[in-house]
């Protein structure tokens, strides 16, 4: 399950950066990530259910062509996207 395995190990990592001021929640995460890399199915299942992703096929495509839908999500002023949200909602609007 390399494709899902690696959307689980990129979430964990965010939520490292995010849990900065936690030590422990930093060191479970960490922990999380090395039990994920070793990709099995079970795992990669198990933590999917836990940080709420949806499971895509492994079909060897890549993510993108999977028409599974948009990331919607936003940058606000405390996060390091370039764009305003209002501004990332515009363009939305667009589609």
């Amino acid at each position: 399950m390399p494709l899902n395995a690696a959307r689980v190990q990129l979430t964990l990592m965010k939520e490292v950066v995010k849990n900065r001021d936690s030590k422990r929640v930093q060191l479970e995460l960490m922990r999380d990530f090395t039990v994920s890399s070793f990709g099995h199915p079970r795992t990669i299942r198990y933590f999917l259910k836990k940080l709420d992703i949806i499971e895509v096929p492994e079909t060897g495509e890549e993510l993108k062509d999977l028409n599974m839908g948009w990331d919607f999500h936003v940058h606000d002023s405390t996060s390091y996207g370039r764009k305003l949200p209002t501004r990332q909602l515009n363009i939305l609007s667009l589609f």
